[in-house]
C-alpha cells in the first residue's frame, strides 16, 4: 500500500472520484450525499459527534455555589420537605389523644414536623417523642428513609462539586448557549452544528484543520469545538490530557467507512475483511488500544 495525505475531506473524494487513488479512508462519514459521488463499505466504526471544551479547575467555593445552586439538589430538597410535612401531620393525627402536661409528645403539626425532621436527620434531641404504638412504629420507617435522603443530598452535592473541580460546567449541548463554538468546515458536521447554533442559541465559527481547532480550545480563543468523537477523545487522552474535556453525550450518531469510485471491484473484500477482524474481536481491541 501507499499513502497520500489530503489536506481535506472534499479534496479526498475528489482524488477518489478522478482515480487519482484507489481508496479514502480516515474519519469518513457515510452520508447520502457522499454516496451520490462514491461507493461506501460496510460502516467499520460507530460514531457520533461530541463537544470539546477547555478543561478548568474551579475553586472550591466556586464550585460550592454551582453545586447548591444545581436544580437535582433542589428537587431532592423539595421532595423532603414534602414528606416532612406529610409524616409530620400524620403524627400530629395519631399523637392528638396523648396530650399531657410535660407534652412529651407530638400535639401540633408543627411539633409534628419537628419531631419527624429531627428523627429523619437522626439529631434526635428527645424534647418529643411519640406516645402511641403506631407513633412509635412510625418512627422506625422515618430513621431509616432519613438515612437515604441525607445519604443523597451529601452524595450529589460531592458529586457536583467533583464535576465542577476536575472538569467543566458544559455538560450537554444546552449549555452552549452564548457561547461560541468552532467546527472543521468541509465535514459531514457542519451541517449539524450550524443547525444546533440556531436551536441553542450560540455562535459558531468555522476552522480549516483539526489542529487549529485544538490549538484555540486549549487557547480559550472558542468556548468549545464539535467534532467526531474519536478525534476528540484521542486527542484527549494524549495531547490534550489535562488541557481539554470531552463531554461524554453524543450529538448523534453516524457510521465510519471506506471508499471508492462508484462500481470498484475493491470494495468487497474490504467488506469480508471487515467481517472477518469482527468476528475476531479485533476491531474491539483497536478501540480499546487507542482509547476512541
Amino acid at each position: 500500500l501507499e499513502f497520500v495525505d489530503y489536506p481535506s475531506i472534499p479534496d479526498l473524494i475528489n482524488a477518489v472520484k478522478s482515480d487519482e487513488v484507489d481508496l479514502g479512508i480516515g474519519g469518513i462519514t457515510i452520508t447520502s450525499a457522499r454516496e451520490k459521488i462514491v461507493d461506501f463499505s460496510h460502516p467499520y466504526y460507530r460514531s457520533g459527534l461530541a463537544i470539546m471544551v477547555p478543561y478548568q479547575r474551579e475553586s472550591l467555593v466556586t464550585s460550592l455555589i454551582h453545586a447548591l445552586t444545581n436544580s437535582a439538589l433542589w428537587v431532592t430538597l423539595f421532595v423532603f420537605s414534602i414528606f416532612i410535612v406529610i409524616a409530620g401531620y400524620l403524627f400530629t393525627i395519631i399523637e392528638r389523644r396523648f396530650v399531657d402536661q410535660d407534652r412529651q409528645n407530638v400535639p401540633g403539626l408543627a411539633d409534628g414536623m419537628w419531631f419527624a425532621f429531627a428523627t429523619a436527620t437522626t439529631i434526635g434531641y428527645g424534647d418529643l417523642s411519640p406516645k402511641s404504638l403506631i407513633g412509635r412504629i412510625m418512627t422506625v420507617p422515618i430513621s431509616l428513609l432519613g438515612f437515604v435522603v441525607i445519604a443523597s443530598i451529601s452524595g450529589v452535592v460531592a458529586s457536583l462539586m467533583t464535576i465542577e473541580r476536575m472538569g467543566t460546567n458544559v455538560h450537554g449541548v444546552q449549555d452552549l448557549t452564548g457561547k461560541l463554538v468552532a467546527f472543521k468546515e468541509g465535514t459531514a458536521a457542519e451541517e449539524s452544528v450550524r443547525r444546533l447554533g440556531l436551536l441553542h442559541g450560540f455562535r459558531t465559527t468555522p476552522v480549516s484543520n483539526q489542529t487549529e481547532a485544538y490549538s484555540m480550545v486549549t487557547k480559550r480563543e472558542v468556548d468549545a469545538l464539535i467534532h467526531d468523537a474519536p478525534a476528540l477523545r484521542y486527542y484527549e487522552s494524549r495531547k490534550g490530557a489535562g488541557k481539554v474535556t470531552v463531554v461524554k453525550d453524543l450529538l448523534g450518531i453516524h457510521y465510519y467507512g471506506i471508499f471508492a469510485t462508484s462500481g470498484s471491484d475493491l470494495l468487497e473484500p474490504i467488506n469480508q475483511a471487515h467481517h472477518t477482524l469482527y468476528e475476531m474481536g479485533r476491531l474491539e481491541d483497536l478501540i480499546e488500544i487507542h482509547g476512541i
